[in-house]
């Protein structure tokens, strides 16, 4: 094998390596993004009723609006709150899910790197592998990270889907105070 096909196998992981490290950078900036959204529109959607004192008016006026529009804020504020949830799972601490890949005697991945009792220790391995080693072990860990990155970004879809949800609920949940802080 050449030294420039070797360069460019190395360039090639790499590249893969930072784009799975924006990705994560990427869904952690929506997922926080989402969160505060999301806890803006709870704290709109349910203040504007309770300002409004929707919830004593509804009762004195029909029972039916009353459950309906309680029925309709429960469903806001539980769709709000699983919207929450998957923006904190992107957040949780992932680990390669291959047994093999967690039981390696890797040196790149921060565990990995952890497991070394000294930093002199964990120089020498380095310092010690060949060229091809290194190689090996860096394009495992960028497959590691990637799969972390596709999680990460599962849950965050499934965060903006309900953010979209969400703010469709609000303003519904906006316009219906204002209508019926008239009543």
């Amino acid at each position: 094998m050449g030294r420039n096909e070797e360069e460019f196998k190395e360039q090639a992981i790499l590249k893969a390596f930072e784009n799975s490290q924006n990705m994560i950078v990427l869904a952690d900036s929506k997922a926080n993004l989402s969160i505060t959204i999301q806890s803006l529109l709870i704290t709109i959607g349910l203040g504007s009723s309770l300002l409004a004192n929707i919830f004593g008016k509804l009762w004195d006026y029909n029972k039916t609006y009353f459950w309906l529009y309680f029925a309709f804020i429960l469903i806001f504020t539980i769709t709000s709150m699983t919207g929450i949830v998957f923006s904190i799972l992107v957040y949780k601490a992932r680990f390669p899910k291959e047994k093999a890949e967690r039981i390696r005697k890797g040196f790149l991945y921060h565990e990995h790197i952890a497991e070394h009792d000294t930093a002199d220790e964990y120089y020498n391995e380095v310092t010690h592998k060949k060229r091809s080693e290194i190689l090996e072990d860096f394009a495992k860990q960028t497959y590691s990270v990637a799969k972390i990155a596709s999680e990460k970004m599962k849950y965050i879809n499934y965060s903006i889907w309900l953010l979209v949800s969400n703010i469709f609920f609000a303003i519904i949940l906006l316009v219906l105070s204002g209508i019926l802080a008239i009543i």
